[in-house]
């Protein structure tokens, strides 16, 4: 219990005048936006986790004994990277740490001051400064640094990043057609918001403890049932993006569609045949599919895609948000969670 809570004279507010009052809203904002953030990227990095799983053992049916099980083996397939760790990308280590259930060591982050992310290394967290390195290991790259700094780190990674490999870009200024242009690659995932003024928001908690909270889930989840009392609204397109570049990763894995149905179906569609991954293919990538075709022809461009949501509205209406919505919430209510899903 904190015993300031009602005393008005400590409070933040207290000592701003009239005119930066008016400004408060943008507190919230911030605060929302990096709450959202942070839950997304922890709840991406398990569900691609899970995917790099199924696609890898889908090439030993026959030989148990290759098989991927245990959450040490996952580290071995799958590794997310973070490139810029300021602010935001500090916020979205911890909460990586906390919650994704994955190896430290297979957390990496390449920043300009390595030294001052110590205690992450000392977690196991592989620290240092060298973007290519990075982009090449990480089969998720979360793109943090300044717009300042774009086009350095451009330079070095445009021509060393392999083709299944997804960004997830919160550079500012920027938006994933462009990110995607630069650096060379289809897969980039920016997410969009809005801003809703006027609405009440809890910024005394800081963003990782209030993932802990059912009703700060209920808000920020792009499944939550109650969206409209949060101050940021994050774009379904989420979602769509999300699931295209699964089938781009399974495709670049050499997967036959058969395969990528049933990695859909087990991870994301929870066997609803509602969901059929031609019928995505072919309306994204606007490619009529031969009949008894049984490969894809070629990637999607994802960074090109204008936002749609498309998918997710196929999901209200099969009455499958509820359940994206326990499992986005079990993220973060369950240390074991990875444990349990293998």
């Amino acid at each position: 219990m904190d015993i300031t809570d009602n005393l008005t004279t400590l409070q933040f507010e207290n000592a701003l005048s009239n005119q930066q009052r008016e400004l408060l809203y943008l507190r919230k904002e911030a605060h929302a936006i990096v709450t959202t953030i942070i839950a997304h990227c922890s709840a991406l990095a398990i569900q691609l986790a899970a995917i790099s799983k199924d696609v890898f053992n889908s090439k030993f049916r026959r030989k148990a004994i290759d098989r991927v099980t245990s959450t040490s083996d996952i580290g071995n397939i799958f590794k997310i990277g973070i490139i810029g760790c300021g602010r935001l990308g500090t916020q979205i280590l911890n909460s990586l740490l906390k919650f994704a259930s994955l190896p430290n060591d297979a957390i990496h982050v390449s920043t300009r001051r390595p030294e001052q992310l110590a205690w992450a290394s000392q977690k196991g967290v592989n620290v240092y400064f060298d973007n290519v390195k990075l982009v090449k290991n990480c089969q998720l790259i979360i793109l943090c640094c300044l717009p300042s700094n774009i086009n350095d780190v451009v330079h070095y990674v445009k021509r060393n990043i392999p083709s299944s490999h997804l960004i997830f870009s919160f550079v500012a200024g920027y938006p994933a057609e462009m990110v995607g242009t630069l650096i060379g690659t289809n897969n980039v995932i920016k997410p969009e918001f809005a801003f809703r003024k006027g609405v009440d928001w809890n910024v005394q908690c800081s963003p990782i403890d209030s993932l802990e909270r059912k009703s700060t889930l209920n808000k920020i989840s792009v499944f939550g049932t109650n969206r409209g009392d949060c101050p940021v609204h994050l774009h379904e397109s989420i979602f769509d993006f999300s699931v295209l570049y699964i089938i781009n990763f399974c495709i670049e894995s050499g997967s036959s569609i058969n395969t990528i149905n049933e990695i859909l179906q087990s991870n994301v569609f929870f066997e609803n045949d509602s969901f059929r991954a031609e019928e995505i293919y072919e309306n994204y990538s606007k490619i009529k599919l031969p009949e008894n075709c049984t490969q894809f022809e070629k990637p999607i461009n994802i960074s090109q895609l204008r936002p749609a949501a498309t998918i997710f509205e196929k999901l209200e209406s099969n009455k499958l948000l509820k359940t994206h919505h326990a499992e986005f919430c079990r993220v973060f209510q369950r240390k074991n969670y990875w444990n349990e899903m293998t």
